[in-house]
């Protein structure tokens, strides 16, 4: 059993895939989406921000409380379409990352 689990290792280590020089298609891709859900990450924080400034001063100046205001959350914008843009955005983040990963291997989805 040890015998052939070193035997898997030593094929798996000696795979002899060429790696493709310099930057390819789907780097590009990649960079391009990982800009997008950094730009996604930031419109979200933005209007996060202006959502609790703008409920803290109604509280403060004693206005009537309503709408997403009342909840205490936002719910129009991108918290109209999903729950946690940022956190959305950040996962996304992380498969673009893989996208570079496989990149200069050829497309080989697996990387071991």
């Amino acid at each position: 059993l040890v015998a052939w689990k070193s035997f898997q290792l030593r094929d798996a280590c000696s795979d002899e895939v060429d790696y493709v020089p310099g930057l390819t298609p789907l780097d590009a891709i990649a960079a391009m989406l990982v800009l997008f859900f950094i730009a996604i990450e930031t419109i979200a924080d933005n209007q996060q921000y202006a959502f609790q400034t703008e409920k803290y001063r109604r509280k403060k100046a004693g206005e009537v409380i309503c709408g997403d205001f009342l909840d205490g959350f936002l719910q129009s914008g991108l918290f109209s379409i999903v729950r946690k843009p940022n956190y959305a955005s950040e996962q996304l983040i992380w498969c673009s990352y893989y996208l570079f990963s496989i990149a200069p291997r050829g497309f080989r989805l697996l990387n071991w």
